[in-house]
């Protein structure tokens, strides 16, 4: 493109701009109600704005057999019978190692070994 070409391109927007000024001047009521409506529909919108922080809502396909069973989990258990962990390597390490897993079995057989006695008596495992 030619410099010519690009004057052109830059005289017609500062034309269709000085146009869009005049008409606004010309017509503040107009441009005052519809820039009200347009702010009023979007705080609308924002009110009505709902967010998802449901990590298997957000991440997982719904028809998958997960949902499900994490839904029957969630009605048959209360929050404090399930729970999740990150394993991590060692430094220097690897999950892809017996080792590893071997120190992951016996971490969960420890966990599952835990007991707590409360003040009521109630032994909980």
């Amino acid at each position: 493109m030619s410099a010519s070409c690009f004057g052109a391109i830059e005289t017609s927007i500062q034309n269709a701009f000085s146009k869009l000024g005049l008409t606004i001047a010309r017509n503040r009521v107009v441009d005052l109600v519809s820039t009200v409506v347009v702010l009023a529909a979007l705080v609308v919108g924002v009110l009505n704005m709902s967010i998802e922080d449901d990590v298997f809502k957000l991440w997982v396909e719904r028809d998958t057999r997960i949902i499900d069973e994490m839904d029957f989990v969630e009605d048959n258990f209360d929050s404090s019978r399930y729970e999740s962990f990150i394993i991590t390597p060692k430094e220097g390490g690897t999950l892809l190692s017996r080792d590893a897993w071997e120190e992951v079995a016996a971490l969960q057989k420890w966990i599952g070994q835990v007991e707590y006695k409360h003040e009521d008596g109630l032994i909980y495992t």
